[in-house]
């Protein structure tokens, strides 16, 4: 007798969204109804005066649009910058992916900018950190803007706002490790040894644009700065979110 064939699996069911996913669409939505009724009863905070000038990056319209959402008024103060699409792979550069050329072309086209409008300092953003519109971020972004007016321009070009280390520091210090730069604040003097230190063609661009800060800041030829707690992140699913926003009343 022929054996009898095996039964077919069941297919597995999908598994539903956790309270406090991201990819639940009605947590999603119920997190943002708390936010904009939490924000509409907050006093205005007003963004600190210090930056000269304010950059967000983005390419994609979803994300802008939940960074404006995040940071609420602010991001009327925040000026958007379209950052440069992946670029086509070419033999001239076989280190970098598209992505990453298109990134790093994003930020240094914000470097000429500084220095073709003479700005003194600017704040520069990626439209993927959590820069949100609550008491707790406007304290931490006063803190910076009253600390950096107390170090002399000799002392620094670019103070890193999020950061990837964890080792705890007892104040400021120069940055000893490859950070993030979904948010920084570069000096004048800092655009200008950058766009000396890299070629014009982005197809020549040799490191990531994390990479090459941390080599420039090893040498001595940048001097990066960070605080000894991080006081922006990069964008957290809504859990996370929820304890970095609505807590922070």
């Amino acid at each position: 007798m022929r054996p009898k064939p095996k039964p077919k699996p069941k297919p597995k069911p999908k598994p539903k969204p956790r309270p406090g996913d991201a990819n639940d669409p009605a947590q999603y939505q119920n997190q943002c109804d708390k936010i904009d009724s939490l924000q509409q009863q907050q006093p205005i905070w007003n963004f600190p005066d210090f930056f000269q000038a304010k950059y967000v990056i983005s390419i994609d319209k979803d994300r802008y649009k939940r960074f404006c959402h995040r940071s609420g008024p602010w991001s009327n103060e925040i000026k958007f910058w379209e950052g440069s699409p992946p670029f086509p792979k070419q033999e001239k550069n076989t280190v970098l992916n598209p992505g990453e050329i298109g990134c790093f072309h994003s930020h240094y086209r914000i470097w000429k900018d500084i220095v073709k409008n003479n700005y003194s300092n600017a704040l520069i953003l990626e439209d993927d950190v959590d820069l949100v519109y609550c008491k707790r971020q406007y304290n931490a972004l006063c803190k910076v803007a009253t600390l950096l007016p107390t170090l002399s321009l000799d002392q620094w070009d670019l103070f890193y706002l999020y950061f990837r280390s964890y080792d705890n520091i007892p104040e400021p210090a120069r940055s000893k490790f490859t950070e993030n730069t979904c948010g920084y604040v570069l000096t004048l003097q800092g655009a200008k040894k950058l766009l000396q230190a890299i070629p014009d063609d982005p197809y020549l661009y040799h490191q990531p644009i994390d990479v090459l800060l941390y080599n420039l800041n090893e040498y001595n030829q940048l001097l990066c700065w960070r605080l000894p707690k991080r006081i922006a992140w990069q964008w957290s699913p809504i859990d996370k979110f929820k304890r970095h926003t609505l807590k922070s009343k």
